[in-house]
């Protein structure tokens, strides 16, 4: 199953001149995955885990 594999070949035709290279083999793609899902896990359910939490980052330079 190459699934893993096929995205992170779509990725790096996505990055146009700026690309890393990619064999498309070992844990990386699938890493890179797994970090996509989580990302977006937390975006999804900031309100839920975080509630109506804002941090100002131009106060705390």
């Amino acid at each position: 199953f190459d699934f893993h594999q096929i995205v992170d070949s779509f990725k790096e035709v996505g990055l146009v001149g700026a690309s890393i290279g990619t064999t498309k083999k070992d844990k990386g793609p699938a890493y890179s995955s797994k970090a996509s899902r989580n990302f977006r896990q937390l975006v999804t359910d900031r309100i839920k885990r975080y509630g109506n939490f804002e941090y100002d980052v131009e106060r705390y330079k």
